[in-house]
């Protein structure tokens, strides 16, 4: 989401203050209907001169046509970037140190939403933030979708790939909400 009236938008749009959310942080929201009825909740992160919303799979489209009929005289542009990035998370114990080991960070981020960008030196065009997947530190890496082979290639023999059921095991564990 970019435009002048961004911060005022969305800020209407979800339950938390997006107003007071500072550049290279994020949180979690929840959009909820004019009777507060849930319609989504999202991972919203300030990019500075735009935010970048982490919704469910399959909310992507809807949120944003939905997002677009409140759009009337507001300097807002909503575009739906999924087909041109991928993302990854990596969890465990030692998630935060094999970022640093591969590269990918020079610290990683401590708290709870908080981004850094990838180097250019690794890839041209990625991020990642600290993300609550399970009770051990997990990480969200976000990558052009041009760059998803490199990414694969820098961590090839860090890590083990997780069968999606079995990230939702640990979710539910630690009693996080979906």
């Amino acid at each position: 989401m970019k435009g002048e009236d961004r911060v005022r938008f969305l800020n209407g749009q979800v339950t938390n203050d997006i107003i007071r959310l500072a550049p290279g942080r994020g949180c979690y929201a929840v959009f909820t209907n004019g009777k507060g009825k849930m319609r989504a909740d999202s991972v919203i992160l300030n990019a500075g001169e735009y935010f970048l919303m982490d919704l469910e799979p399959g909310y992507d489209q809807r949120m944003a046509a939905e997002l677009e009929k409140f759009v009337i005289a507001d300097d807002v542009s909503i575009e739906n970037i999924t087909d041109s990035w991928s993302a990854w998370t990596i969890v465990g114990k030692g998630a935060a140190e094999t970022l640093q080991q591969n590269g990918l960070c020079v610290a990683p981020p401590r708290e709870l939403f908080e981004t850094t960008e990838i180097p250019a030196s690794k890839l041209s065009g990625g991020f990642l933030f600290r993300s609550r997947r399970s009770i051990d530190d997990s990480f969200d890496i976000w990558v052009e979708t041009s760059q998803k082979n490199s990414l694969l290639k820098i961590l090839t023999g860090s890590i083990k790939r997780m069968d999606p059921s079995i990230l939702e095991i640990l979710r539910v564990e630690a009693a996080i909400p979906r």
